[in-house]
This record gives structure tokens, sequence and C-alpha cells, in this order.
């Protein structure tokens, strides 16, 4: 039976299937005949797993799906050794502390602290590769089928299914068993890490946590108040959930951001909550920014809260904060060393649109595409190498050392500590503009 696959731009392939095949399969050779990646597969505006057969998903002889157009994604995070590329046609690419290509078939990807990388197959299955210490995946291996994400603490990992069953492996204390709390992980939605805990918001928007008390591991103190959650962030050793009505809930190491009673008066109409080491960041939807945690983590941000109003975006480094105002100036606080100090840049940070961090510098992008960097120079802050290459930038990440960011013809362009990612991977062919993608 033919199913015809199209593409927001109108073009079209009709596939020749039957009923018993799988969805993925219909992605698959849709992408072969049209020249393009496919992110997902949609119809009757449900996105359609690639795990479920066309019979499971409802599709019928001659039914039309709608196609969207997969970008490459970059992914890292401040604590990570290593950068991640999954590629528009699904292959990955990883480089930094560990190096390694996959062919196509990766729809996400995770790192722990020490290194490991988890990433999910398009079939829904994991696979692993990087310093296997503590998280050896053999043991669960079995029951890591229809997976949509996978989390990781410092140690540890946690993968979510699409039935919202939660699947977890790595060092005990790092939340790598969950047998205490698996009877309470299903119908999950959401997994947020701490560096040695996990914590999983439920369908009915109550949250179970395990693995490191002192990391948020144990949150029975505040169990009556996490109810209607709708996001939990992690610290280091702490976590905030955020809930329906806007308000905050925090429970861990009272030191590294889980007490907020100095500022709980102010924390209403919350839209989002990022997290240093030690310190949280609350932007309200009034644009205006609430801070608490470790003062030297940029838990304290009295010096420049007059300018902290209108706030569309906050991003944090390991010690420091950096805000994005709806004008495009940026505001910074925290240690100097790891980006809280801009005034040396000041001047060029005019017009950005997004900031991206490593463990202790700071990459904003422009409106024009155009990248202005700033903190400790090994970690990233000093960008003037590669400075003439920055243009046309779509999208920065940033590793615990260096950057790496996409520019829109497909070159990727890093810089910073070499160790941690800051030279780009020998033999790497951009993909190019991806025409299809509007």
């Amino acid at each position: 039976m033919p199913i015809h696959v199209r593409l927001l731009s109108g073009r079209t392939a009709s596939v020749d299937c039957n009923q018993k095949n799988f969805v993925y399969d219909l992605r698959c050779t849709a992408e072969k005949e049209l020249g393009v990646g496919i992110a997902s597969l949609s119809s009757r505006s449900k996105v359609l797993s690639g795990t479920s057969t066309l019979a499971e998903a409802g599709l019928q002889d001659g039914d039309t799906v709608n196609a969207l157009v997969r970008r490459p994604t970059l992914t890292s995070n401040i604590r990570s050794p290593t950068f991640v590329l999954i590629e528009a046609d699904g292959s990955l690419l990883a480089w930094g502390a560990q190096t390694a290509w996959q062919p196509p078939c990766f729809q996400q990807a995770a790192s722990s602290a020490e290194g490991t990388w988890a990433a999910v197959r398009e079939i829904g299955d994991v696979m692993t590769w990087g310093e296997p210490n503590h998280c050896d995946i053999r043991l669960v291996q079995d029951r890591l089928r229809k997976v949509q994400e996978v989390v990781a603490t410092g140690h540890a990992f946690a993968a979510l299914t699409e039935d919202g069953d939660v699947v977890t492996w790595g060092h005990i204390v790092s939340g790598g068993e969950s047998v205490s709390v698996r009877d309470k992980l299903h119908a999950v939605q959401q997994i947020s890490s701490s560096m040695h805990a996990f914590a999983a918001v439920r369908r009915d928007g109550t949250v179970v946590t395990w693995g490191e008390a002192e990391s948020g591991g144990d949150s029975s103190k505040v169990k009556d108040q996490l109810q209607r959650v709708k996001q939990v962030i992690g610290a280091d050793t702490a976590f905030t959930a955020v809930r329906v009505d806007g308000t905050v809930v925090t429970w861990g190491d009272d030191a590294g951001g889980a007490d907020s009673s100095e500022v709980q008066r102010d924390l209403f109409a919350v839209k989002q909550v990022v997290a240093s080491f030690y310190a949280f960041a609350a932007v309200r939807k009034d644009g205006c920014v609430v801070t608490w945690g470790d003062a030297a983590a940029g838990g304290d941000s009295s010096t420049v809260q007059d300018q902290l109003h209108e706030v569309r975006q906050v991003t944090a480094s390991s010690y420091a904060f950096a805000a994005v105002r709806q004008d495009g100036t940026v505001v910074t606080w925290g240690d100097a060393a790891c980006g809280g100090d801009s005034s040396a840049v000041r001047d060029q940070l005019q017009g950005v649109r997004e900031i991206a961090a490593s463990s202790q510098a700071f990459a904003a992008i422009r409106d024009d595409g155009s990248v202005v960097t700033w903190g400790n120079k090994a970690s990233g802050g000093d960008s003037q190498r590669v400075q003439p290459q920055l243009h046309s930038v779509e999208q920065i990440q940033g590793s615990r050392g260096a950057f790496a960011a996409l520019r829109e013809d497909g070159e990727l362009i890093t810089w910073g500590h070499a160790a941690f990612g800051g030279s780009a991977p020998p033999g790497r062919k951009p993909a190019g503009r991806l025409i299809d993608a509007a």
C-alpha cells in the first residue's frame, strides 16, 4: 500500500509498504526518496512512534503523513569533556575526551560527568561508549526498548521509555540503582538530574527521587509540596521544582540551592529556572529574575538586580549566570573567572539572540549570526582564533572547557581547550543548508 510522506515545502514521496512495516522503516525509505533527514512523522497532528507498526499507528492505504526535517544537533554540557553532533542524516560524531563515529540511526544523546555517553537510536534502544567504569549497560540492555530520552548524573544514566517507564544503570551512589522506587517509576513525563541523584516528574504532577540523599535523592521533607509539578531542574546537590501555578519547591543540600526560604515570597509566576553548580536563577513571567543558593556561584545577584528586568533567557556556567533582556543586551553576575564579569565585551553585547555556556565561559549569538565570547580564555572565553569563521551561526553548545558552533552552511567551528573538544574532529564534511527545513 502507498503512504505519501510530505515535507513542509510540499514536496512529497510515495512509499510502498505494508501494515507490518515499522514507522521507522517508512521514515528511512522516505529519507532516501526525498534526500533529507527526517526528524519525525506525524498524522492527524500526532507524532508517530518509530517503533510502532503502520497498523498500530493507524495508517491505511493512500494516507498522507507530514515529515519534519531533521536539523543537525550539538549536544554537551558544562560537566562533559566531550561533544556529540547528531547530523541531519542521524549519524553521530563525538570528539573531545572521546572520539567516535556511528552510522545513521540516532536521535538523542547524554553524557555523564566522567565522559561516558549514552545515545538513543531511532529504533528505541540505547548504545553507550566512553569510560565504562560505573556505567555498564549490559545488566539492563534487554529492558531498554522504546526509549525516548536518556539523562545522566555524574556516574549513572536513566532512560525514559515511550510508556513512561524508567530504566537506570551505573553507580549506585549516583542513582544507577532505582529498585527502592521502581514501583513508583511509571507514567513519567520528565527526568532531571543533579550530580548524584535523579528526579522524575510523573503525569499526575507528583515527583519521585532517588540517588544520593545529600544531592537531592531524598525529597521526603517536601513530599507534600511536590504536587502539580510541571518541571524539575537540577544543580549539583539540589533540585528545584516548578509547579503549574508558577510557584517553586526546593530540596537537597541547603548550601547548594535547596534553601530558598529568603526568596520564597518572590518566587511566583516562574516560567524558567536555570542552575549553576550550587545556585539557581528563576525568570518570572514579568521578566524579573530571582536568585538563591551559594553567593559565590551566582546565588546573589544584588549588585545587578536593578538591571534584571525584561529578561527573556538566563544561562549558567559553573559559577556564574548570564541573562539576555528583551532589548538584546546582557547582564552577568557570579564568579568573574567563570564569566560573571562581561565588562570587557559590554559594547559588543547588543542584539544578542541567545547565550551558551561552558564551565567557565559564555558565548553569545547575535541577531546577525556573529558571536561574542567572554570568561576564562582556556575554556572558550577567547575566540579570536576562529572569529573570522564565526558568522551566520545557528547554534552553539559548550562542554566542560570548549565551545562548538554550527553555521547555516553546516560548517562546524570549535574553540577552547583541545582536550574538551576545542579542536574540530577531522574529516567531517558539512551537510550544507537544508532548504526543506522551513
